[in-house]
């Protein structure tokens, strides 16, 4: 009987414990939902007080955008507002002379011509002559003997002058002279010679054409360095005009932005009234203030660029004062009328002008001289000397003609040669390669030049059709801008209809502008391309 209580509290307790845990497993699971009525989980229900304007006011910033609207970004002034401004009065004319003067870079450059004619000079002096002189005394010989002092002495002297001459030849003139005393009051004797002598290189070293590759090498370098100087004025005066047009362009995207965000200001009042009389919703301000935002962006970042082309224009210009001025440029020009000459005009220009081509020519005509060079390197050494001498002697009684008398004349051949000569090969290779490689520069060179007119000439082409394209857009996209502007206040367009025309009018603006500034680039590149700059802007590089 105890047995059977005991399975019966047994069961019990596990039937207890199951609706335990069905209790609990229910009251963590979710209620079934019909499918009627479920949702996806990404999808979420509109809050509550999204008709609510105040909310719609709370969430996009009302205060902020305002304040973006009614704030105004310092507009660089032009030529004749820079006193008015206390800014720099820039023209280009003042720009380019500024950089010709002051920029640090050109006046390193102008040094290198004057450091070259040095190293002419340094050439020439292989031929200067040189001058030699020697003297000497010996005591031969001091003895005492009783009351009297006897004693030998000697002297002897000399002078020579040495030259070689740019055809091979070497030319020594010497005299010597020698006395000897054998007592304080003796006569003495002394002897007097004289010698010259004549050497003839005959094969390596030999001709003016050999001797003089050194003085030539360093006038080519001279004339290098001088084209050198006019390649980097060349490109110096373009990057100015092209920094200064920059300029000009990025104070006329303020002007644009600026409207751009008047506007996008002029719509927010707009779509405000219409909220307020209830012709729009709420959330249609959304759209307008995202674009005053976005606008004053785009402002920000065309005061960006003007500050930043200001910045590198100070830097070319090296002005005394390190202090930052504001910079007053150009307004806007107007489109430029320009004929351009013919494509092949420019082509044949560019092929004569060109400082860096006229460059390689004479880094070719240096090669050529050094294959020379060593090619006479690979001679072998023959020399021919002939030399004439003479000379006598006397005391101080005079010229003894009878026994000191001398004249000689004679003659002497050298030879010498290098075995193997590996060196010298060596060195003759790698001149005929340098020459190679700079015919190839050469040629690639003047390839290059071609295809850059062309494309200058082409963008040049490109751009002046481009103006008055741009132009048009500017007009159509002006009258479309009004259209819409219309239909927006008669509730017939809505505000991103408005925005879109209003980007559509300020981007071709903007277009126009660079159109117009490209133009009057490509006309600098142009120029800069076929070497005729310097001439165009009156620019003399002096030599």
């Amino acid at each position: 009987m105890r047995a059977f209580y005991r399975w019966l509290f047994l069961a019990s307790a596990v039937v207890a414990s199951g609706l335990l845990a069905t209790a609990l497993f229910a009251a963590e699971s979710p209620a079934p939902v019909s499918s009627a009525t479920a949702l996806p989980a990404t999808a979420l229900p509109e809050p509550p007080e999204w008709e609510d304007a105040a909310f719609i006011e709370k969430l996009i910033g009302a205060t902020a955008i305002d304040t973006l609207v009614n704030e105004k970004i310092a507009l660089p002034p032009t030529l004749d507002q820079a006193a008015e401004h206390h800014a720099t009065a820039l023209s280009l004319d003042a720009a380019v002379w500024q950089v010709l003067q002051n920029n640090l870079n050109l006046q390193s450059v102008r040094l290198a011509p004057e450091k070259s004619e040095q190293a002419v000079r340094a050439a020439r002096a292989a031929f200067d002559p040189t001058f030699s002189a020697s003297a000497g005394y010996d005591l031969l010989d001091h003895q005492h003997s009783g009351a009297t002092e006897t004693y030998g002495n000697a002297a002897s002297g000399g002078v020579g002058i040495t030259e070689k001459l740019p055809t091979g030849t070497t030319v020594k003139v010497g005299a010597d002279w020698n006395g000897q005393a054998a007592a304080p009051r003796s006569r003495g004797e002394w002897e007097l010679s004289g010698a010259g002598s004549v050497t003839q290189k005959l094969l390596k070293g030999r001709g003016l054409d050999i001797n003089l590759i050194s003085v030539r090498q360093a006038r080519l370098d001279a004339q290098i360095s001088r084209y050198q100087l006019r390649d980097a004025v060349e490109d110096a005066l373009a990057q100015t005009e092209d920094n200064y047009w920059d300029l000009v362009l990025a104070r006329e995207a303020i002007v644009i932005r600026q409207e751009a965000l008047n506007l996008a200001g002029e719509r927010l009042r707009e779509t405000e009234e219409k909220i307020n009389v209830g012709k729009l919703a709420p959330a249609d301000i959304a759209q307008a203030r995202g674009d005053v935002a976005e606008k004053f962006t785009n402002l920000l970042a065309a005061r960006h660029d003007y500050d930043r082309f200001s910045l590198e224009m100070l830097a070319r210009l090296n002005p005394s004062s390190r202090r930052f001025q504001p910079l007053a440029v150009a307004a806007m020009p107007v489109a430029p009328v320009v004929e351009l000459d013919r494509f092949r005009d420019h082509v044949a220009l560019g092929l004569r002008e060109r400082p860096d081509l006229n460059e390689s020519r004479l880094r070719l005509q240096r090669g050529e001289l050094e294959v020379k060079r060593t090619r006479d390197g690979l001679l072998p050494d023959l020399d021919l000397t002939i030399t004439v001498g003479g000379g006598g002697g006397g005391s101080r009684a005079g010229w003894n003609w009878t026994n000191n008398d001398e004249f000689a004349v004679g003659g002497r051949l050298d030879f010498s040669q290098p075995l193997g000569r590996r060196q010298e090969k060596a060195a003759h290779r790698r001149a005929e390669i340098d020459a190679a490689q700079a015919r190839l520069a050469l040629e690639n060179l003047q390839l290059q030049i071609t295809v850059d007119i062309r494309l200058r000439y082409l963008s040049v082409k490109r751009y002046q059709r481009e103006i008055a394209t741009t132009a048009l857009a500017v007009k159509q996209y002006e009258l479309a801008l009004v259209a819409m502007r219309e239909k927006f206040r008669v509730g017939a367009a809505t505000s991103l209809d408005v925005a879109t025309a209003e980007l559509q009018y300020t981007e071709s603006r903007l277009r126009a502008a660079q159109a117009v500034i490209n133009t009057i680039k490509e006309l600098t590149g142009l120029y800069r391309a076929d070497g005729s700059l310097l001439t165009r802007r009156g620019v003399r590089v002096e030599e």
